[in-house]
């Protein structure tokens, strides 16, 4: 099997992974979003972004480095095991002894005794960390995606089942560490690796040589990714965090099942990294199946966002509308970032990624600043914007330096689905307005109408502009379909 069928195989066990996991993390959030309230969405919120931190050192980097390695020996596995439990046992204590202080930091009392639940996690960490790099290295998408799959069903009911009895805002702390635990349990029994003794300096510093520049990358992308958090829940409030929260989540969660495009050819790109041509042709395979995807994903639900949070949040939730709109548009540069970036990894060049991380870390947190003092949906605008304008040609750029592909190439990548996707936002909103105003049709019915026809329309115009490009989409799609059923 050539490693373009193999990297399809593992887009089609990834996408059967995130639509079936999609599916259990709207339900989920639906029943919590109506048994909970905003302050208590924050508070979560809030602790994770502490412990986010934190997280930042879980790994050194060290699981990428397993992975994008040519040649590993048993050693580097053992080593990489040892170490992280050393690291994460302190962070432990870390947590356990500045919980206290980071509750009173933001005034919430409450805090103290989540954070110090939750320091439970970087166990977790530690422990599945180089089984999953195993499992990647053998680009075994299928196992990981079904373990993904069970631990989201069993912590989403686990969360559930403790919101409906009364817990409140711990049922979001059980549900995180159920889904982790049970996640870690089934890589480490699948991957069948049993560490030996010893820590080998030498085979530590070979990993984090790669490693070190992931780190760096991490500890910069949580105050890219975070700030935001950081700044609403300190000068706003945990009800105002609540309420990006929702928002953002929804984008993010929509965001991890397209990048897992990039999950899966991280391995592909870092096993060819020596044929460039062969690094092209993946590279535009990936690409256009991603922004085919976001385009009209991002567009969609900006389009629909008043129905989406009516039908599955309740009127409770109704300020996450607007941010929702504008944070869906961050989606598409995050989605397409992400092959550019797994390319620039697996080329051996992470600090790459670090220090473009270095321009959208200090660019953001300015705008933050500035932005937090008119509100949740200014602080949404800022993140977009800067998205666009900088991070994304600066990292399609240094993905450019690597594999000089041709640009004309790319710009039909990205425009064929980019208007397709405008026109079916057109006609969504069109649909939107003329069964909302004249006909006073309430947000299911225009939900139940306007998703079949907007993508009608999206494949129609596609067809349309590209119909040697949707063919070929068409059969990739197909391929995927295929590969997965024949795996059963």
């Amino acid at each position: 099997m050539s490693f373009k069928e193999k990297a399809l195989k593992g887009i089609a066990w990834f996408a059967f992974k995130d639509v079936t996991m999609r599916i259990i993390t709207l339900i989920t959030i639906f029943f919590l979003a109506h048994l909970l309230d905003p302050s208590q969405f924050g508070l979560f919120s809030l602790s994770l972004v502490a412990l986010a931190f934190l997280e930042i050192f879980a790994d050194q980097g060290l699981e990428q480095a397993l992975v994008q390695r040519k040649d590993v020996e048993k050693l580097h596995f053992t080593t990489s095991l040892w170490v992280m439990l050393i690291v994460n046992s302190i962070l432990i204590l870390i947590t356990l002894a500045s919980a206290g202080m980071i509750a009173s930091a933001f005034n919430e009392p409450e805090l103290e005794p989540i954070l110090r639940w939750l320091s439970l996690s970087f166990i977790f960490f530690a422990v599945q960390a180089v089984p999953s790099a195993i499992l990647r290295r053998q680009l075994a998408f299928r196992k990981i995606a079904l373990v993904s799959t069970v631990s989201a069903l069993i912590s989403g009911a686990v969360g559930i089942f403790m919101a409906f009895s009364g817990f409140g805002v711990w049922s979001l702390v059980v549900q995180r560490l159920s889904n982790m635990g049970v996640n870690t349990f089934l890589i480490a029994v699948i991957a069948k690796w049993l560490p030996g003794a010893g820590i080998s300096r030498k085979h530590f510093m070979q990993l984090f040589s790669f490693g070190i520049h992931i780190l760096g990358f991490k500890f910069l992308n949580f105050f890219n990714r975070q700030a935001n958090h950081l700044l609403i829940g300190y000068f706003i409030g945990t009800t105002a965090l609540g309420y990006y929260t929702i928002a953002y989540r929804i984008i993010v969660s929509s965001t991890a099942m397209i990048r897992n495009v990039s999950t899966v050819m991280f391995p592909v790109f870092s096993r060819i990294q020596d044929d460039v041509q062969a690094l092209r042709e993946h590279y535009f395979m990936s690409s256009q199946l991603v922004l085919v995807i976001a385009f009209p994903v991002f567009f969609g639900i900006s389009a629909t966002a008043p129905e989406l949070v009516k039908v599955f949040f309740g009127l409770n939730w109704m300020p996450s509308i607007p941010v929702m709109q504008v944070l869906s548009f961050i989606g598409i540069v995050h989605s397409f970032n992400g092959i550019n970036m797994a390319v620039i990894s697996a080329l051996g060049k992470p600090d790459w990624n670090l220090k473009a991380n270095i321009l959208n870390v200090i660019t953001n947190t300015i705008l933050f600043l500035i932005l937090v003092h008119w509100g949740i949906t200014a602080i949404a605008t800022g993140f977009v914007v800067r998205g666009w304008l900088l991070a994304l040609p600066v990292v399609t750029w240094l993905a450019y330096r690597l594999i000089c592909f041709e640009k004309k190439q790319l710009m039909r990548v990205v425009l064929i689905p980019f208007v397709s996707a405008l026109v079916m936002a057109i006609t969504v909103s069109l649909i939107r307005f003329g069964f909302n105003q004249w006909l006073g049709a309430g947000p299911v019915v225009i939900l139940s109408i306007t998703i079949p026809m907007g993508a009608a329309s999206y494949t129609g115009i596609m067809y349309i502009l590209a119909p040697e490009l949707f063919s070929k989409i068409k059969e990739t799609f197909v391929s995927l379909v295929v590969d997965r059923r024949m795996a059963r």
